[in-house]
């Protein structure tokens, strides 16, 4: 980690608050002074705090050390009793914790406590070093190393989960394009060995010279209308599929994985409190007076000790019955007021409570340390001791919403996970339907062509031979162009194969198809080979397509006629017929409107039918000229 303009700030900040505090400290005792301003430039190591934690600890506790030997040497009346070294070694374990692994811990930790037993050694006047070094230990050395590991912990686990999303952004795409490339393939081998197969027998039997061509019609027909129900349930079953998309709105569980993480990780911290606790007052025992025998008080500690241990499991009950086991400790074995158990009773419970419960019963935790802390230590230090409290809750509730904050993140990628897989799925589950769509208006189209020429041609067989042979002339040409159209692969909407002939002449084949097959079109088109997007050529052709399909269908004997007109920035087809028969749009006919619907929805147009008064039928669409207009 480089060095930052911050940590040089910190550091200079130090130094001038210990050259302020020497300053109003030793005034009045100008060689004193000079010995202290002398060392404040040794903080000026904070500045490699975050880049070289150990080395930062390790100049600390050597120059304080080195000062405290001097001061007793030649000032043995004086104490290190500064404010500004206090502070500074309180950033400097907090930097080992939050900065340094494992190894740069074990190696830092232990420095501080040499420190306050050289600076005990060498200043025999100051604090006893059995409440001296207790203190030091948990408040100058545990806390902020704790508190900088589970800063570590955190941002470790954040960056992880951001690399994650990153990493499942980065593989959207891909995970897209293999899911339609995989379903491509599967549809590919599903439809076309049986289309093309069919589609071939068809054209063999109309290109074999049979005896009988009476026979050979009828079979066409028969094989031709059983090719074209077998389709019919292919596009049923494909647009069936797309009904399995994923329920929106589907979310993630991570409620009981927040809270099984907080007490993963407060586990081991809170069987480390409750050791320390049972050796703190195991220590100071000897200074207490006992009411009853140690044996007796021995396991009174053992029991506190183990409720803190097992706070992690149920922070709140367990905080009462912690408070209730110190208080009967304090009312029935030994006082423990003036003690550093006290102190630690103050700082761990609200700390605790905090960082690993809700809002609500952290509030309730809160009352319970006060109301503990009252019934332990009667009222005189209740206000400054429910102070530290105070602060030390917050600490922890910082601590809970850092972990919320963590647990939302997670949610959020588990759920970008999720949306991903829902996202590749809704794209297998739309080129099930696009394919339903060209199943239905492409090959559709050519199988009803050839059904009906084909009922015709038999029909006229022994009337009209002339007209029989022009039907089967007819079938032979779209039996063909539909294998062509096959073996070029299952056609899509956002294909260019058809690119290669302008929308004019693929739209001009298509009316003189419809009337070689007997339908009197029509049609009125403007010059639209101005339109630029393939998707919307594609669309116009189909519309034109599956109207006259449906007029071959449903209104045999009507005149149709098609009207496509370019209004610069958007292209109308229409498409009428007068009718003879049942009305088109009902029943199955249903499905085809529908998937011209959709079709001209996706390029960003509008489709509408109604019947006529005259019992005619008229399908309008209106379709922007590029995509880009939509």
């Amino acid at each position: 980690m480089r060095l930052t303009w911050v940590d040089v700030a910190v550091a200079a900040g130090f130094i001038v608050a210990a050259g302020v505090e020497a300053l109003f400290r030793y005034w009045h005792e100008p060689v004193q002074l000079a010995f202290n301003v002398s060392g404040a430039p040794v903080l000026a190591c904070l500045a490699l705090r975050r880049s070289r934690p150990l080395l930062t600890v390790t100049i600390f506790s050597a120059a304080f050390a080195t000062a405290s030997v001097l001061q007793a040497a030649f000032f043995p009346v004086e104490t290190a009793d500064a404010a500004v070294p206090i502070f500074a070694a309180l950033l400097a374990t907090y930097s080992l914790g939050a900065h340094g692994n494992r190894r740069v811990v074990m190696l830092g930790a232990p420095q501080p406590i040499l420190l306050i037993l050289v600076v005990d050694l060498t200043q025999p006047k100051g604090e006893p070093l059995t409440s001296a070094l207790p203190f030091f230990a948990f408040f100058v050395v545990g806390a902020p190393l704790l508190a900088g590991r589970l800063v570590r912990s955190r941002t470790a686990l954040v960056t992880r989960l951001r690399e994650q999303r990153d990493q499942l952004e980065d593989s959207r795409t891909a995970q897209l394009d293999a899911a339609l490339a995989e379903e491509r393939a599967r549809l590919a081998s599903e439809f076309h060995a049986t289309l093309i197969a069919g589609m071939e027998n068809l054209a063999g039997r109309i290109d074999t010279a049979l005896p009988d061509r009476q026979a050979m019609i009828s079979g066409l027909e028969e094989a031709a209308r059983d090719l074209l129900a077998r389709t019919r349930h292919a596009v049923v079953s494909l647009a069936s599929a797309t009904s399995a998309l994923p329920e929106p709105g589907d979310r993630v569980a991570s409620r009981p994985a927040l809270r099984s993480a907080r007490k993963e990780v407060a586990q081991p911290w809170a069987v480390m409190a409750g050791a320390a606790l049972c050796a703190g007052l195991l220590t100071e025992m000897r200074s207490l007076p006992l009411r009853v025998p140690a044996v007796v008080a021995v396991l009174a500690c053992l029991v506190i000790a183990l409720v803190l241990a097992m706070a992690w499991v149920r922070p709140l009950p367990m905080t009462a019955a912690l408070w209730a086991a110190v208080a009967s400790f304090a009312a029935f074995i030994a006082p423990l007021n003036d003690s550093f158990t006290a102190i630690g009773l103050s700082f761990v419970p609200p700390f605790a409570i905090a960082a690993l419960e809700s809002r609500g019963r952290a509030l309730a935790g809160f009352g319970v340390c006060c109301v503990g802390e009252l019934a332990t230590f009667g009222p005189k230090p209740l206000a400054s001791n429910v102070t530290l409290m105070f602060f030390c809750w917050l600490a922890g509730a910082v601590f809970y919403e850092r972990w919320r904050l963590v647990d939302e993140l997670r949610r959020n990628n588990a759920l970008l996970d999720e949306q991903q897989r829902a996202a590749a799925r809704a794209v297998v589950y739309e080129e099930r339907a696009n394919v339903a769509r060209e199943l239905h208006d492409a090959v559709g189209h050519s199988l009803t062509v050839v059904a009906l020429q084909a009922g015709a041609a038999r029909r006229l067989w022994s009337t009209e031979p002339l007209r029989s042979a022009a039907a089967l002339e007819t079938i032979q040409q779209v039996i063909h162009a539909g294998l062509a159209e096959l073996r070029l692969g299952i056609p899509r909407a956002d294909d260019s194969a058809s690119g290669e002939l302008t929308i004019s002449t693929n739209v001009n084949d298509l009316i003189e198809s419809a009337r070689r097959v007997g339908i009197p079109v029509q049609a009125r088109l403007d010059d639209i080979d101005a339109v630029t997007s393939v998707e919307v050529r594609h669309t116009v052709y189909r519309v034109v397509q599956e109207s006259l399909t449906n007029v071959l269908k449903h209104a045999a004997g009507a005149t149709a006629e098609v009207i496509i007109r370019n209004y610069g920035a958007h292209v109308d087809v229409v498409v009428s017929n007068t009718s003879t028969g049942p009305k088109p749009g009902t029943s199955g006919q249903s499905r085809g409107l529908r998937g011209m619907r959709q079709r001209v929805e996706a390029c960003g147009g509008q489709l509408t039918w109604a019947h006529g008064p005259d019992g005619g039928f008229t399908v309008r669409a209106r379709l922007p000229i590029s995509l880009a207009d939509a």
